[in-house]
């Protein structure tokens, strides 16, 4: 149980500094996401690229993983919310909470504590597959009634793609960049592990819970229960080493997304339920998380 508490209890603090440090002093958190979206995950992108050992196979089957994983989700949370007779925007608010996960702000600090480096290497590589389908498939989900070139216009504007596409450049030319520029993007990079935290816990102090409880309940279940263990089952059928295994099933088990959060609130779908989702599994997340660290850990 120490092994776990060392892992779980460093990550869940930050979050709480940062939940209290915006009830004592308001913060512009809006501009933080910003921060975090265009600056420093980029750059802990292109870092993590640029020194992961892993190759295009394990890269191929990390894409594969990803992909099967959020397409399993999409499913079964369409098919629960038809099954319980819910309205098409409470299915697709569900849909958003179970399939798009928080792998960054929640789930790196995890792998670093828990698996160190490598772990977090590891995790950047399924964050940068995750979050082109969080500019891609989640906007289209939640713009497809509205505005489609405005949502065409947002996944190009990403740049963890043109961050990750460059690091494979470089590895695959063997061009070498500047000591002074490596080192600068490194530590930009790293800050984002402890920021991305605390931004979160930021975020969960201005979110009023909305009690729809069939809707928390049921995404919370889908979120935190049936998506590690359907992500176990893929695993299990690709192959991938022991770390590469542990370190995307514990992204997978971390809470829903919070990234979801601002696309659903650009385009005003369920925006508030949304929010709650994430609060709710965040506040789960926190026993969830344990036992499967213990799992992995023992």
């Amino acid at each position: 149980m120490s092994a776990v508490t060392e892992v779980v209890g460093p990550v869940f603090l930050i979050i709480g500094l940062g939940y209290l440090f915006n009830r004592i002093t308001a913060v512009d958190v809006h501009s933080l996401t910003r921060l975090f979206l265009y600056l420093l995950s980029p750059a802990l992108i292109f870092k993590s690229v640029l020194e992961a050992e892993i190759g295009g196979r394990d890269f191929f089957f990390i894409t594969i993983f990803t992909l099967a994983l959020a397409l399993s989700l999409l499913v079964i949370s369409w098919l629960t919310g038809k099954a319980l007779g819910w309205s098409s925007r409470d299915i697709l608010a569900v849909q958003l909470g179970s399939t798009f996960i928080n792998a960054g702000n929640i789930g790196l600090p995890l792998l670093y504590f828990a698996f160190g480096p490598e772990g977090v290497h590891i995790g950047a590589i399924f964050i940068l597959i995750h979050s082109l389908l969080h500019f891609s498939l989640g906007i289209f989900l939640c713009a497809r009634d509205q505005a489609p070139q405005k949502a065409l216009q947002s996944i190009f504007r990403m740049p963890m793609p043109y961050a990750a596409l460059a690091a494979i450049l470089i590895k695959l030319t063997g061009l070498s960049i500047p000591l002074f520029l490596e080192e600068g993007i490194s530590f930009i990079g790293e800050s984002a592990l402890p920021l991305g935290a605390l931004i979160l816990g930021m975020q969960l102090s201005q979110t009023r819970l909305i009690p729809r409880w069939p809707q928390i309940g049921v995404t919370a279940l889908l979120r935190l229960l049936v998506g590690p263990v359907l992500a176990l089952l893929i695993l299990i059928l690709l192959p991938l080493d022991q770390l590469t295994r542990n370190s995307l099933l514990l992204q997978t088990a971390t809470p829903s997304s919070v990234t979801i959060v601002i696309i659903a609130t650009e385009f005003n779908t369920s925006p508030g339920l949304i929010a709650s989702l994430n609060l709710s599994t965040t506040i789960l997340s926190l026993f969830s998380l344990s036992l499967i660290l213990s799992f992995l850990l023992t």
